[in-house]
Protein backbone atom coordinates (compact mmCIF):
# COMPACT_ATOMS: atom_id res chain seq x y z
CA UNK A 1 0.00 0.00 0.00
CA UNK A 2 3.11 2.28 0.82
CA UNK A 3 4.35 1.76 -2.40
CA UNK A 4 1.31 2.36 -4.31
CA UNK A 5 0.46 5.72 -2.46
CA UNK A 6 3.93 7.02 -3.21
CA UNK A 7 5.02 9.73 -6.00
CA UNK A 8 8.44 10.64 -5.12
CA UNK A 9 11.20 8.12 -5.46
CA UNK A 10 15.06 8.94 -4.86
CA UNK A 11 18.41 6.90 -5.75
CA UNK A 12 17.79 3.33 -4.73
CA UNK A 13 14.04 3.69 -4.79
CA UNK A 14 13.84 4.74 -8.63
CA UNK A 15 14.33 1.08 -9.46
CA UNK A 16 11.28 0.19 -8.29
CA UNK A 17 9.53 2.21 -9.32
CA UNK A 18 10.56 1.30 -12.93
CA UNK A 19 10.47 -2.18 -13.02
CA UNK A 20 6.66 -1.94 -11.29
CA UNK A 21 6.02 -0.38 -14.63
CA UNK A 22 6.90 -3.87 -16.23
CA UNK A 23 5.16 -5.80 -13.43
CA UNK A 24 2.10 -3.83 -13.03
CA UNK A 25 1.20 -4.06 -17.24
CA UNK A 26 -1.51 -5.89 -18.03
CA UNK A 27 -1.91 -5.12 -21.64
CA UNK A 28 1.01 -2.69 -22.53
CA UNK A 29 4.70 -1.35 -21.46
CA UNK A 30 6.23 1.10 -22.96
CA UNK A 31 9.87 2.71 -22.10
CA UNK A 32 11.00 6.00 -23.49
CA UNK A 33 15.30 5.56 -22.70
CA UNK A 34 17.98 6.53 -24.83
CA UNK A 35 20.27 3.95 -23.81
CA UNK A 36 19.64 0.72 -22.14
CA UNK A 37 22.04 -1.53 -20.49
CA UNK A 38 20.29 -4.29 -19.10
CA UNK A 39 23.25 -7.19 -20.33
CA UNK A 40 27.04 -7.48 -19.19
CA UNK A 41 29.03 -5.19 -21.61
CA UNK A 42 29.80 -1.31 -21.38
CA UNK A 43 31.83 -1.87 -17.95
CA UNK A 44 28.78 -2.61 -16.06
CA UNK A 45 26.91 -6.02 -15.04
CA UNK A 46 23.70 -7.78 -16.07
CA UNK A 47 20.96 -6.53 -14.77
CA UNK A 48 18.53 -9.39 -14.05
CA UNK A 49 16.09 -7.93 -11.63
CA UNK A 50 15.36 -5.33 -15.04
CA UNK A 51 15.29 -8.68 -17.47
CA UNK A 52 13.57 -10.56 -15.33
CA UNK A 53 10.28 -8.14 -14.69
CA UNK A 54 10.33 -7.73 -18.91
CA UNK A 55 10.14 -11.39 -19.38
CA UNK A 56 7.56 -11.81 -16.97
CA UNK A 57 5.34 -8.98 -18.72
CA UNK A 58 5.58 -10.53 -21.97
CA UNK A 59 5.19 -14.09 -20.79
CA UNK A 60 1.46 -12.80 -19.30
CA UNK A 61 0.80 -11.26 -22.84
CA UNK A 62 1.71 -7.83 -22.26
CA UNK A 63 3.21 -5.49 -25.57
CA UNK A 64 6.72 -4.12 -24.59
CA UNK A 65 8.02 -1.39 -26.49
CA UNK A 66 11.25 0.45 -26.32
CA UNK A 67 11.77 3.99 -27.93
CA UNK A 68 15.32 4.68 -27.52
CA UNK A 69 18.13 7.03 -28.88
CA UNK A 70 18.92 6.24 -33.00
CA UNK A 71 22.46 7.02 -32.23
CA UNK A 72 22.81 4.41 -29.62
CA UNK A 73 21.63 1.59 -31.51
CA UNK A 74 25.06 2.02 -33.63
CA UNK A 75 27.14 1.92 -30.70
CA UNK A 76 28.67 -1.05 -30.43
CA UNK A 77 28.15 -1.30 -26.63
CA UNK A 78 23.95 -2.16 -28.16
CA UNK A 79 24.73 -5.12 -29.77
CA UNK A 80 23.71 -7.86 -27.04
CA UNK A 81 20.70 -5.66 -25.73
CA UNK A 82 19.53 -5.19 -29.17
CA UNK A 83 19.68 -8.98 -29.51
CA UNK A 84 18.02 -9.53 -26.21
CA UNK A 85 15.31 -7.40 -26.74
CA UNK A 86 14.70 -8.82 -30.79
CA UNK A 87 14.86 -12.54 -29.31
CA UNK A 88 12.08 -11.71 -26.32
CA UNK A 89 10.04 -10.12 -29.20
CA UNK A 90 10.50 -6.43 -27.94
CA UNK A 91 9.55 -3.94 -30.03
CA UNK A 92 12.00 -0.99 -30.83
CA UNK A 93 11.42 1.85 -32.34
CA UNK A 94 14.37 4.96 -32.49
CA UNK A 95 13.90 8.86 -32.29
CA UNK A 96 16.76 10.83 -33.37
CA UNK A 97 18.40 13.29 -30.15
CA UNK A 98 16.48 11.48 -28.02
CA UNK A 99 16.61 12.80 -23.98
CA UNK A 100 13.44 12.25 -22.42
CA UNK A 101 13.15 9.02 -20.11
CA UNK A 102 9.00 7.89 -18.98
CA UNK A 103 7.75 4.97 -18.61
CA UNK A 104 4.71 3.87 -18.98
CA UNK A 105 1.90 0.98 -18.85
CA UNK A 106 -2.23 1.13 -19.59
CA UNK A 107 -2.57 2.48 -15.65
CA UNK A 108 0.67 4.80 -14.60
CA UNK A 109 3.11 7.07 -15.81
CA UNK A 110 6.59 7.41 -14.39
CA UNK A 111 9.10 10.11 -15.38
CA UNK A 112 12.32 9.84 -14.42
CA UNK A 113 15.79 10.90 -14.74
CA UNK A 114 17.34 6.94 -14.93
CA UNK A 115 17.82 5.58 -18.47
CA UNK A 116 17.16 2.05 -18.01
CA UNK A 117 20.41 0.94 -17.82
CA UNK A 118 22.04 -1.65 -15.14
CA UNK A 119 24.37 1.05 -13.64
CA UNK A 120 22.42 3.45 -13.04
CA UNK A 121 20.17 1.17 -10.89
CA UNK A 122 23.59 0.70 -9.07
CA UNK A 123 24.73 3.47 -7.93
CA UNK A 124 23.81 7.15 -9.84
CA UNK A 125 22.06 9.95 -7.67
CA UNK A 126 18.79 9.90 -9.78
CA UNK A 127 14.92 10.57 -8.76
CA UNK A 128 11.95 9.52 -10.27
CA UNK A 129 8.24 10.68 -10.06
CA UNK A 130 4.80 8.93 -10.52
CA UNK A 131 2.23 11.40 -12.04
CA UNK A 132 -1.02 11.40 -10.71
CA UNK A 133 -2.57 14.54 -12.25
CA UNK A 134 -5.32 13.05 -14.92
CA UNK A 135 -4.53 16.01 -17.24
CA UNK A 136 -0.47 15.34 -16.57
CA UNK A 137 -0.68 11.85 -17.14
CA UNK A 138 -2.54 12.28 -20.68
CA UNK A 139 -0.28 15.12 -21.98
CA UNK A 140 2.43 12.70 -21.45
CA UNK A 141 0.79 9.83 -22.76
CA UNK A 142 0.27 12.02 -25.87
CA UNK A 143 3.54 12.99 -25.96
CA UNK A 144 4.73 9.39 -25.92
CA UNK A 145 2.19 8.58 -28.79
CA UNK A 146 3.87 11.28 -30.36
CA UNK A 147 6.92 10.45 -30.73
CA UNK A 148 6.32 6.81 -31.34
CA UNK A 149 4.01 7.99 -34.55
CA UNK A 150 7.34 10.10 -35.32
CA UNK A 151 9.75 6.87 -34.57
CA UNK A 152 11.54 4.59 -37.09
CA UNK A 153 11.12 0.94 -36.19
CA UNK A 154 14.46 -1.13 -35.60
CA UNK A 155 14.82 -3.55 -38.00
CA UNK A 156 17.85 -6.14 -39.17
CA UNK A 157 19.88 -4.69 -42.27
CA UNK A 158 20.40 -6.64 -45.03
CA UNK A 159 23.60 -7.66 -45.09
CA UNK A 160 26.09 -9.69 -42.57
CA UNK A 161 25.23 -8.58 -39.20
CA UNK A 162 27.70 -6.73 -36.76
CA UNK A 163 29.87 -8.78 -34.08
CA UNK A 164 29.35 -9.31 -30.88
CA UNK A 165 31.92 -9.63 -27.60
CA UNK A 166 31.13 -12.50 -25.16
CA UNK A 167 32.00 -12.61 -21.64
CA UNK A 168 35.12 -14.36 -21.91
CA UNK A 169 36.37 -11.46 -24.70
CA UNK A 170 35.83 -13.63 -28.02
CA UNK A 171 34.38 -12.26 -30.50
CA UNK A 172 32.00 -13.87 -33.11
CA UNK A 173 29.57 -12.74 -35.43
CA UNK A 174 25.65 -13.03 -34.87
CA UNK A 175 23.84 -15.19 -37.31
CA UNK A 176 20.26 -16.14 -36.95
CA UNK A 177 18.43 -19.60 -36.54
CA UNK A 178 17.19 -20.38 -40.01
CA UNK A 179 14.12 -21.77 -38.65
CA UNK A 180 13.59 -19.53 -35.95
CA UNK A 181 15.42 -16.22 -36.47
CA UNK A 182 16.74 -16.91 -32.81
CA UNK A 183 20.58 -14.98 -32.66
CA UNK A 184 23.15 -16.98 -32.46
CA UNK A 185 26.77 -17.32 -33.91
CA UNK A 186 27.18 -17.14 -37.74
CA UNK A 187 28.34 -20.81 -38.68
CA UNK A 188 27.07 -21.77 -42.31
CA UNK A 189 27.65 -25.23 -41.52
CA UNK A 190 25.40 -24.78 -38.39
CA UNK A 191 22.80 -22.57 -39.27
CA UNK A 192 20.63 -24.07 -36.84
CA UNK A 193 19.82 -23.85 -33.22
CA UNK A 194 19.82 -26.39 -30.64
CA UNK A 195 16.17 -27.03 -30.30
CA UNK A 196 15.88 -26.48 -34.03
CA UNK A 197 18.58 -28.91 -35.07
CA UNK A 198 17.13 -31.39 -32.63
CA UNK A 199 14.14 -31.47 -34.43
CA UNK A 200 15.54 -31.49 -38.12
CA UNK A 201 17.64 -34.47 -37.42
CA UNK A 202 14.73 -36.27 -36.64
CA UNK A 203 13.42 -35.99 -40.72
CA UNK A 204 16.56 -34.74 -42.55
CA UNK A 205 14.59 -33.94 -44.88
CA UNK A 206 16.58 -30.51 -46.99
CA UNK A 207 12.86 -28.83 -46.45
CA UNK A 208 12.65 -24.99 -47.41
CA UNK A 209 13.49 -22.94 -44.24
CA UNK A 210 12.38 -18.82 -43.56
CA UNK A 211 15.28 -16.54 -43.32
CA UNK A 212 19.00 -16.47 -43.89
CA UNK A 213 21.57 -17.30 -41.49
CA UNK A 214 23.74 -14.28 -42.05
CA UNK A 215 21.03 -11.26 -42.58
CA UNK A 216 17.67 -12.45 -41.54
CA UNK A 217 16.18 -11.52 -44.07
CA UNK A 218 12.65 -14.20 -45.51
CA UNK A 219 14.94 -16.41 -48.03
CA UNK A 220 14.27 -19.78 -49.72
CA UNK A 221 17.45 -20.94 -48.25
CA UNK A 222 18.00 -24.76 -46.49
CA UNK A 223 19.88 -26.16 -44.17
CA UNK A 224 22.68 -27.38 -47.00
CA UNK A 225 22.40 -23.98 -48.66
CA UNK A 226 21.38 -21.41 -45.24
CA UNK A 227 22.19 -18.21 -47.18
CA UNK A 228 20.81 -16.15 -49.43
CA UNK A 229 22.45 -15.38 -52.45
CA UNK A 230 23.57 -11.80 -51.66
CA UNK A 231 25.25 -13.01 -48.24
CA UNK A 232 26.49 -15.91 -50.16
CA UNK A 233 28.73 -13.58 -52.47
CA UNK A 234 29.62 -11.51 -49.86
CA UNK A 235 30.92 -14.03 -47.92
CA UNK A 236 32.76 -16.06 -50.38
CA UNK A 237 34.80 -12.31 -51.76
Amino acid sequence: MEQASKTVFLDHEVQSAILAIFGDAKKEAVTVTPYVGLLEGREQRPWPHAQQAITDAIRRGVRVTFIVRESWTREKGSVDDLEWLSQNKVKVLTVEELHAKIYLNESSVVVSSMNLVGSSARGSREFALTLKNPSEIERLRSYVKALMGGAKLLERQAGPLPTSRSSRGEVAILGVCIRCSRPLALDPGKPLCETCYERWTRYKKEDYEKVCHSCGQPAEVSYARPLCPRCYSALAR
